[in-house]
């Protein structure tokens, strides 16, 4: 269990103990309820259960090991409202920024490539973000940004050009609030057959 203030805090028996792994430095995400935290991961197939990433202010705070090093990532972009990682990869992590707009990393942090492209056409505030990798081999890693307007998905986030459709003709035009937003995300992101949802 990851918990984030002022500090961030770890638990490894369900909340009975809190270990301070020390302050974020910056404002954890905007202060006032977002929480772009992802907490665990995979890689090679492999688990790893104490990678975490954190945004706060202008900086990522990373960790890959139990007791390892928290590193502060530089990133581009105004903030962080969210952060998911790929639930097969954790070295690829894509952030929200205050302004609505993506960025992507796939190499840990070390660089970064904006995936915002049309979605500012599609919806003018943009509140939370998923990804989701279909279990089915060859299927693309999908990933999911929902706010005013509906839930957008991007297929295949790597590719040069990539563009933003709408989900589902059927979403509502609007929505008031970021706990709807939030849930009408978990809904889709498990309606792809055989998905995975990021942390």
């Amino acid at each position: 269990m990851l918990i984030v203030h002022s500090n961030i805090y770890e638990s490894l028996d369900r909340g009975d103990s809190l270990d301070n792994l020390g302050s974020t430095v910056f404002i954890f995400g905007n202060g006032v309820g977002a929480s772009p935290i992802a907490y665990g991961g995979r890689l090679a197939g492999v688990p790893k259960p104490d990678v975490f990433y954190v945004g706060a202010g202008p900086a990522l705070l990373h960790r890959v090991t139990l007791g390892g090093p928290i590193a502060m990532l530089s990133k581009p972009g105004r903030g962080a409202l969210g952060l998911v990682i790929d639930p097969q990869n954790y070295r690829h992590v894509f952030v929200l920024d205050f302004d609505s707009r993506i960025w992507a990393s796939f190499d840990e942090g070390v660089s970064w490539t904006e995936l915002t492209a049309n979605l500012p056409s599609l919806s003018s505030s943009v509140r939370v973000l998923e990804v989701v990798r279909p279990a089915a081999q060859g299927k693309p890693t999908v990933l999911l940004a929902g706010g005013l307007g509906g839930v957008f998905q991007l297929r295949h986030p790597r590719t040069p050009g990539s563009q933003w459709k709408p989900l589902t003709g059927s979403c509502p035009m609007a929505w008031s609030s970021t706990s709807t937003t939030t849930r009408m995300m978990m809904f889709w992101s498990r309606a792809f057959s055989g998905a995975a949802p990021g942390r």
